[in-house]
């Protein structure tokens, strides 16, 4: 394979594996910032599941906050996400 063809098929796979990421909860947006009551987007990348349910991150700092203590972040995440609906 040429380097032309090799460097085409990693660009393939990697914008495949960008269609393919995973749709969280929320709305796709990061749990750890809900909940500190910020609506940061993220592209889902970055997530965890927990009961089923996909838990997106802005980027692992993110997910390492709230892998600290996941049951009062989703608690705070849950109400900050029911007030920004509204």
């Amino acid at each position: 394979m040429t380097f032309s063809k090799t460097l085409i098929s990693a660009t393939l796979m990697v914008v495949s594996a960008a269609a393919f990421a995973a749709k969280g909860e929320y709305g796709d947006m990061c749990v750890t910032g809900l909940s500190m009551g910020k609506e940061v987007a993220t592209d889902c990348s970055v997530n965890t599941v927990m009961d089923g349910k996909t838990l997106c991150f802005s980027g692992e700092k993110a997910k390492e906050m709230f892998m600290k203590d996941p049951k009062a972040m989703l608690m705070k995440a849950d109400e900050n996400f029911a007030k920004m609906k509204k």
